[in-house]
């Protein structure tokens, strides 16, 4: 009879034991499901960075791109304007030049009218 308690008491501690132990793989199950889950979704938001990340290099690549195009033209018209100043000057120093002949074409006319009228005044 001791025998057969101590059996029974054996037989009930590792049953519950196995129950105890039942309990905690269905934990140990659900926390590592869980985990699982957590791991999945940030698999998923590692993908959907590293796809933002690569278009927004892409941007990144394209402004850069436009940039380099826009200083370009701004660089062209700088030289074109630059170009058309000194046309300015050049057209500027025409004028002032052309200036000067047509005072001294008109100092002529005047000196050769006045040695004309001179010249006619002596003649009479």
């Amino acid at each position: 009879r001791d025998q057969t308690k101590t059996s029974q008491k054996r037989i009930n501690s590792m049953e519950s034991e196995r129950k105890l132990l039942r309990n905690s793989v269905q934990d140990l199950t659900k926390r590592l499901s869980l985990v699982a889950t957590v791991l999945d979704q940030m698999t998923l938001q590692q993908h959907s960075i590293i796809s933002e990340a690569k278009q927004q290099e892409e941007r990144m690549v394209f402004a850069q791109t436009k940039h380099s195009e826009i200083v370009a033209d701004v660089i062209k018209q700088e030289k074109l304007f630059m170009q058309a100043k000194k046309e300015r000057a050049k057209i500027l120093s025409l004028l002032e030049l052309q200036e000067k002949q047509e005072k001294r074409s008109e100092e002529d006319r005047v000196n050769i009218m006045n040695a004309i009228a001179l010249q006619g005044d002596h003649m009479e």
